[in-house]
């Protein structure tokens, strides 16, 4: 049983052409196929491509002032 990533009800199975697709009837959208090596929740895959896009920010404090360290 494979449950939507968005609002993890059921999804149905559906051949378009000679491919299988995943259609959520509750989102009404039809969802990715992921492959084997995507073995993560939908979320930790989205979060790992999109912070590999965004510079890493550390905040140091010393004597009542702030510096914002970039990465």
């Amino acid at each position: 049983m494979i449950s939507c990533p968005c609002c993890s009800d059921l999804l149905l199975p559906h051949i378009r052409g000679s491919e299988v697709h995943w259609f959520c009837r509750h989102c009404w959208q039809d969802m990715p196929v992921f492959q084997k090596e995507n073995t993560g929740s939908f979320v930790e895959l989205i979060v790992s491509k999109l912070s590999s896009t965004f510079e890493t920010k550390e905040t140091v404090t010393t004597d009542n002032q702030s510096l914002v360290i970039s990465h």
